[in-house]
């Protein structure tokens, strides 16, 4: 700042008179220490690249934990037992008669015990069902290794929950989350074909793609398959 020798106002660095009084200013007051402030930038220019590493930070940090895998199973725990049976059901379907209609219906704990104990090793994921009035849950946990952190593994996952309902004899989905983030298209329909490829590869899932009704009802499935 240049002070004005007669009314003794502050002016900014760069004007011959004085705001003020109009005065002439003493240009040869000026010090190096006042000239090399005019021209330093502002703090924020200064720092502008710490704030921006910062903000990167907080955004991969929150897309990190939307996208943190819901490893929980869902729905009644399954037992080998109910597995099997579910199995030799879905097996038994394939035998029916051209023209017969056959209804069977399978239990959520069932379901479960048929995704963990039979067809896991096929999947290669690990899927649970959670059946409600009308609609069912269907989550996939898929295990893609681990991150040796040197001091630590950190096990990587990707989970996918579909959200269904039932229309006539097809399973329609209404939403889908990847970990605790939900999708729009295309990776709705990238992550629904996942699911449907590696269930409908089953060795004995092919009655199951191709029913005539499905209906449910509070931890049960009911379906009719009529060839």
């Amino acid at each position: 700042m240049l002070v004005c020798p007669s009314c003794g106002t502050q002016n900014a660095l760069g004007r011959v008179f004085c705001s003020s009084c109009g005065g002439k200013l003493d240009l040869t007051a000026m010090t190096s220490e006042a000239v090399a402030d005019s021209v330093r930038p502002s703090w924020f220019k200064r720092h502008w690249s710490k704030f921006l590493a910062v903000i990167i930070i907080l955004l991969l940090a929150a897309a990190g934990l939307a996208l943190w895998p819901s490893a929980k199973p869902i729905g009644a725990a399954g037992k080998p037992v109910t597995g099997r049976r579910v199995q030799s059901d879905i097996k038994f379907l394939d035998r029916a008669r051209k023209g017969q209609a056959i209804k069977r219906t399978f239990t959520e704990e069932g379901i479960n015990g048929y995704f963990e104990f039979v067809a896991k090793r096929n999947l290669k994921a690990i899927v649970t069902v959670d059946v409600q009035e009308k609609w069912c849950m269907v989550r996939m946990v898929r295990h893609l290794g681990e991150l040796d952190l040197k001091f630590y593994k950190v096990a990587v996952r990707f989970s996918y929950d579909l959200k269904c309902s039932a229309v006539g004899g097809r399973l329609v989905v209404r939403g889908v989350k990847m970990g605790h983030l939900p999708v729009i298209a295309p990776f709705k329909t990238m992550i629904v074909k996942d699911v449907y490829k590696r269930v409908s590869a089953l060795p004995e899932w092919k009655p199951m793609t191709s029913l005539s009704e499905i209906s449910m009802a509070d931890d049960k499935i009911s379906v009719v398959y009529k060839k």
